[in-house]
């Protein structure tokens, strides 16, 4: 058992929801999307849903699924 993670990395938001399978704790974030390094706005989430007491631990992460909303223009 562990936790699941869903990721959606917005072009203005980028949301975090995680779930542990164990006793069904929920948390979830939204913080602005880090354009230069979209990484930084799912850290963040983490870290503010670790701050609430939803603490995570890497080896316990069983699945993370990440989406974007993100496009790409060309010139």
């Amino acid at each position: 058992m562990g936790w699941r993670i869903g990721v959606d990395i917005g072009g203005t938001f980028t949301d975090v929801a995680l779930v542990n399978e164990e006793d069904g704790r929920i948390g979830i974030a939204k913080v602005s999307t880090t354009p230069g390094y979209f990484g930084a706005g799912v850290v963040e989430n983490i870290d503010i849903n670790r701050n609430n007491s939803i603490a995570t631990s890497h080896n316990r992460v069983r699945i993370m699924v990440v989406t974007t909303t993100i496009g790409t223009r060309s010139h």
